[in-house]
Formats: structure tokens, C-alpha cells, sequence
């Protein structure tokens, strides 16, 4: 680029600067604003509860099943014990709703190429250089 003002900028360009970059990561704010579509099947299965029909001996789900709340225990509503019933045995239907909101900012952001601010003389009339 050539020293100096250029029409239609506010920016005065000196001599052996220095600019733009070879790649560029936008933010989020600079990207245009947009959305996402989503979909969401609704969707049914069947459902089985296990449970044991004695006392409950740990307050731990994972890995347990349902029992009889021990009265006893604080919260221990499960059992390590193999189930020996099921709570319900019956067709669930999953349904809800996907809600995408809009991205971006529409910021806008430089995209110059590297480059540096020199000064030039073209000659335009009179003796050109030899080509020889």
C-alpha cells in the first residue's frame, strides 16, 4: 500500500508500517447473526421399574433397586438385592420442545492481507528505464 490518505479512509497509512495478518479466528461477536434449526422426534418405549419387596439397606441408587422404605435407616430406599417385582410395566411417550436461540453480532472486524506502507514513483512521461 502507498503512504498516506487514502480516499474513502479515515486513516493516514506512514511510511514502513506494518499490517493485516495471514489468517484471522473470529469471536462470536463477529460472526454474522444467525441461528440453528433443531428437531426433536417425539418418541415411546416401554418402561420397567425393578424393585425388591423387602426393607431398603442403602441410600445409594446406582447400581440398586427400589424397596420398601426402612424405617429405621435414614433415606435408605434402595437395595443391593436382586429384584423380585416391577413397579410398572408400561409404554412411556417422551415429548418436549428444542429451543435454539440466535448467534453472532454482526461486529465487523479487519481482513486485510500483510502489508507494508511504502512510497513509489511511477514515471508516466519522458525516458522510460532500457530493457536491455
Amino acid at each position: 500500500m502507498s503512504a498516506g490518505r487514502h480516499p474513502g479512509s479515515n486513516y493516514d497509512y506512514r511510511q514502513g508500517q506494518t499490517g493485516g495478518a495471514e489468517s484471522r479466528v473470529l469471536t462470536l461477536n463477529q460472526m454474522p447473526q444467525h441461528n440453528h434449526t433443531a428437531t426433536f422426534s417425539q418418541t415411546s418405549g416401554n418402561v420397567i421399574i425393578p424393585a425388591v419387596s423387602s426393607e431398603g439397606n442403602s441410600d445409594i441408587p446406582t447400581n440398586n433397586v427400589l424397596a420398601i422404605p426402612n424405617i429405621g435407616g435414614a433415606n435408605q430406599i434402595y437395595s443391593t438385592a436382586t429384584n423380585d417385582t416391577q413397579l410398572k410395566n408400561g409404554t412411556a411417550t417422551i415429548q418436549g420442545n428444542v429451543t435454539v436461540g440466535n448467534n453472532g453480532n454482526n461486529q465487523a472486524f479487519d481482513s486485510r492481507q500483510p502489508y507494508t506502507i511504502i512510497r513509489y514513483i511511477i514515471c508516466i512521461q519522458g525516458l522510460f528505464p532500457s530493457r536491455s
